[in-house]
């Protein structure tokens, strides 16, 4: 099979010839090929199938020797293994956002516990690491500003601190789930809210889920964007879906990415050639529908 690479420009050009792979095999990972590119496997979720991205080639001191990125594009970069083991040979990055797993075994059974009649429900693979108590010593000692979603989970390990994000997910308040997340920050002054609608099927903006605990784009970009966030190299040791590298790339930012499940690094993949990098405009935050919108939802 011969595939063809449409460039920036639009214009297309033969690349390499590559066997057609079998369904649903899971690629390992994305070898290097000549000319800066790199391979993609099939993904699982959405079929997008074979072929190859032009990467521009990072700084040698943003990667980590002996260990290959599972996937590298200009935006950032994708590790597929356990945090604990790549966090110490990671270069300094300026920004930790991220949704670790917060110890409480969520359940991920939604078919069997959904009470939605207006959509069926879907089951998710159990969250990685979510059957431990969480313990945020190693993001900690990494020493810069950080944003850690669930922390009211653990906050008994955290430094006290008043700087809060809180995401309004515009529940009713009779609902027996949580109406809102909370994030624990070092550098964010006060506590800060943002009001965006997730509610089951009824959501604000056009997410596509792929993960049990998966955040919104919106609210990544405008962890991004608060006036308090330091610009540069954003990490997320727990990537799951790729929600924060989608976030980055959209507003222009670097990022390297850190995930366990190779799964969710395919999806990762496939969300970040969906997205388009950002050339310099300026970030565009939208919130929820407004109070009368969502009443008619």
């Amino acid at each position: 099979m011969r595939i063809a690479r449409r460039s920036i420009l639009g214009f297309l050009r033969p690349i390499h010839d590559i066997p057609t792979p079998q369904p649903n095999r899971l690629n390992h990972l994305y070898p290097a090929v000549p000319g800066g590119l790199v391979r993609l496997g099939p993904l699982q979720a959405g079929g997008v199938g074979w072929g190859e991205v032009t990467v521009a080639n990072w700084p040698d001191d943003y990667l980590i020797p002996g260990i290959e990125p599972y996937h590298q594009e200009e935006a950032g970069i994708i590790y597929c293994g356990d945090c604990r083991d790549i966090l110490p040979h990671l270069p300094k990055v300026d920004l930790v956002l991220t949704d670790p797993p917060y110890g409480i075994a969520h359940p991920c059974d939604f078919q069997k516990r959904g009470r939605g009649k207006l959509a069926k429900c879907t089951n998710y693979a159990d969250v990685v690491g979510d059957n431990e108590p969480f313990d945020p010593a190693r993001i900690l000692a990494l020493g810069v500003p950080t944003v850690l979603w669930g922390s009211n989970y653990y906050a008994d390990k955290l430094p006290s601190m008043s700087g809060w994000l809180i995401w309004d997910k515009k529940r009713p308040d009779e609902l027996d789930q949580a109406t809102v997340e909370l994030a624990w920050t070092n550098f964010v002054k006060g506590a800060r809210v943002f009001r965006y609608l997730w509610n089951g099927m009824i959501r604000a903006g056009h997410d596509e889920l792929y993960h049990p605990t998966q955040k919104p784009v919106a609210l990544m970009k405008w962890c991004l964007s608060l006036k308090w966030t330091p610009t540069g190299l954003v990490c997320d040791p727990f990537l799951g879906s790729g929600t924060t590298a989608v976030a980055a790339k959209e507003l222009g930012r670097k990022f390297i990415g850190i995930e366990i499940s190779r799964e969710y690094c395919q999806i990762a993949v496939k969300r970040l050639r969906q997205s388009v990098l950002n050339f310099g405009e300026e970030p565009c935050i939208k919130d929820a529908p407004s109070a009368k919108q969502s009443s008619l939802l």
